[in-house]
């Protein structure tokens, strides 16, 4: 890879640098240039998860989407995808079908049983950040969300949302 320290990361078109890092390799020459941002950007306190971590859409210009990328915006991502936000308010508040599940509701109830508040946490593999944003509503937590951008841009959309993400792989 061709760069220049301390300049712009140069594009990253075939995606060598998520591929490293799902294999436990951190690119060394992205360490030391700057990641790219849209120039377009709004100012942080203007963007809509600031206040609420579930808003009704996230801004498209905020994420430089890849030139050989299927979507280009949010509303183009598949819901299940964990985008849909009308859809992710409701995770994590009902039991599922499964008894391992650990609801919300459910998590609090431990904590104010034990006298325990919750301030910090680390939600690892945590997608577009729902269980942070339920956290960061619910109780004012402040919860670090591991990401990863396969197929979509979940660091972005974490950080849109006024969370923490932090980009690595789960080893």
């Amino acid at each position: 890879m061709a760069y220049k320290p301390f300049q712009p990361c140069p594009p990253d078109t075939d995606n060598v640098a998520e591929a490293l890092a799902l294999r436990g390799c951190q690119p060394l020459p992205r360490r030391r240039c700057f990641s790219r941002t849209p120039s377009k950007a709004p100012p942080i306190s203007s963007l809509p998860g600031t206040a609420n971590p579930f808003p009704a859409s996230l801004p498209d210009s905020s994420v430089l989407w890849p030139p050989s990328a299927f979507c280009k915006s949010f509303s183009c991502l598949p819901a299940h995808l964990g985008f849909d936000m009308d859809a992710e308010a409701a995770r994590f508040l009902l039991p599922t079908r499964s008894n391992l599940d650990l609801t919300v509701p459910q998590l609090l109830r431990i904590a104010q049983d034990h006298s325990t508040p919750i301030r910090l946490a680390l939600d690892v593999g945590g997608s577009s950040g729902t269980f942070a944003a339920r956290m960061k509503l619910d109780v004012g937590a402040v919860v670090v969300t591991t990401t990863m951008d396969l197929g979509a841009p979940y660091n972005k959309a974490a950080a849109l949302r006024g969370l923490l993400p932090l980009h690595v792989p789960l080893q």
